[in-house]
């Protein structure tokens, strides 16, 4: 009797994938089994007495096994065949399932599979900043449109119409209701509130707000309005910054990839436009920190999100606004300040290499002139000291600490050309003397 029993288990483990059970277990396993069978057994058969029915049913033993805290047996309360279906073919194995009247197993069973989508990808291209074309065709192909466009106006007597540089916006299909009409109108008020505490905390609501979902093309027509009425009101340009940085933050929003050109669009504008704060000086700069730390955000949620070839556009765009004689220096002093704001590694490797030529072009160190553009070409040179300094101080800490020549592999001309340009300025960042003597 043991053996059989012994053998019925090991047969019930193997189906359940147990095979590392050992002989004395089974033992212990076996003469549970027993003890708790009988026990059932006892109750159904006390169930049936009370009954006063001298045949044994399926429910009494249900009872049983639920007073003893296990499962019922299932399948046996109906002496019919249960009805299958069979519902189809899964892993070249049919399946059944039984025949429920009120599930209609047939609307199931069958059905073709959606076609299997292709696989897409949204990417984007800058074509122009501050409206000059980047690429030489686009700028000869503008040039033939505008010559068309004079001739057309001079043949039909039409007056010259001022050029439109408004942005145009992708349409945005919804019902844009009148209560919410009245809801934005308030949120548009509070920031532009003149408490400053008001403002600041309906920037938070923004951050963290799980309701202007439908409001979010709306709040970015805002910023960009902002922009570009008021580029010489700091308050104003400040709402517009920190209103798009709450709204990429906030992580309960949906579709922040459709709007991410547009909130590109507010940061690079910030560091790169003329027409944008030309009178404000030392707002300018503060404003500038806003949008930078705005388009490490935006770089991340790019990055984050696939778009690995965004972060490279930018930074080639910043390196040709610096290198080209053609922009001024408040641009030159947006893009050297959007590059610091990549890494080091970028700061190290594309504008160290050309950042003496840039300073010598612009005279760095010549106060002569206008006050306001002897401050923006100071702080055009602190910024490039920073640059050094940073990456200075990187390489001596290596050659300190993990005794490795620094990875960048700048020549020793190029260290002392450097120190010859910032002196003292840069001396401060160095972490040990003799790693700095010994580049």
């Amino acid at each position: 009797m043991s053996q059989v029993i012994n053998a019925t288990i090991s047969n019930i483990a193997e189906s359940f994938g147990i095979t590392h059970i050992k002989e004395p277990v089974y033992a212990k396993i076996a003469n549970s089994t027993q003890r708790e069978i009988l026990k059932v057994l006892a109750d159904s058969h006390q169930l049936m007495v009370t009954s006063k029915r001298t045949r044994l049913r399926v429910s009494d033993i249900n009872t049983a096994l639920e007073a003893n805290g296990m499962e019922p047996v299932f399948g046996y309360s109906s002496g019919e065949a249960p009805g299958l279906l069979n519902a189809g073919n899964v892993n070249a194995l049919d399946l059944y399932v039984y025949n429920d009247h009120q599930i209609p197993i047939d609307m199931f069973n069958r059905f073709e599979p959606a076609p299997y989508p292709y696989d897409t990808s949204f990417d984007f291209e800058w074509i122009t900043i501050a409206g000059k074309p980047l690429a030489p065709e686009l700028a000869d192909e503008q040039q033939e449109a505008e010559q068309i466009s004079e001739e057309l106006k001079v043949a039909t007597n039409q007056p010259k119409q001022k050029i439109d540089q408004d942005l145009e916006f992708a349409s945005s299909k919804h019902v844009f209701s009148y209560e919410l009409q009245l809801f934005y109108k308030k949120l548009r008020e509070r920031l532009l509130s003149d408490n400053s505490e008001e403002r600041e905390k309906m920037f938070k609501n923004l951050h963290f707000a799980t309701y202007i979902q439908t409001l979010l093309p709306y709040f970015l027509r805002f910023s960009l309005l902002l922009l570009r009425d008021y580029p010489n009101r700091y308050d104003m340009l400040y709402v517009s910054v920190s209103t798009i940085r709450a709204l990429v933050s906030n992580r309960s929003l949906r579709f922040l990839n459709v709007y991410m050109p547009h909130f590109i669009t507010v940061a690079l504008s910030c560091l790169l436009s003329p027409q944008i704060g030309p009178k404000l000086w030392n707002e300018l700069f503060i404003l500038r920190t806003y949008s930078v730390d705005l388009l490490r955000c935006l770089l991340r949620h790019t990055f984050e999100q696939g778009y690995s070839t965004v972060q490279p556009r930018i930074t080639a765009q910043f390196l040709g606004v610096l290198l080209r004689g053609t922009f001024g220096l408040t641009e030159k002093c947006g893009a050297l300040q959007g590059l610091l704001a990549m890494s080091l590694e970028t700061a190290s490797k594309f504008v160290l290499p050309n950042i003496i030529p840039v300073i010598d072009e612009l005279g760095s160190k010549n106060n002569e002139g206008d006050l306001n553009e002897s401050q923006l070409r100071m702080h055009f040179y602190s910024l490039c000291a920073s640059a050094f300094g940073r990456a200075l101080h990187a390489d001596t800490f290596r050659l300190k600490a993990l005794g490795m020549v620094p990875i960048h592999g700048y020549s020793k001309d190029l260290y002392r050309d450097m120190m010859d340009t910032f002196g003292s300025d840069a001396t401060h960042y160095v972490v040990d003397d003799s790693a700095f003597m010994y580049l």
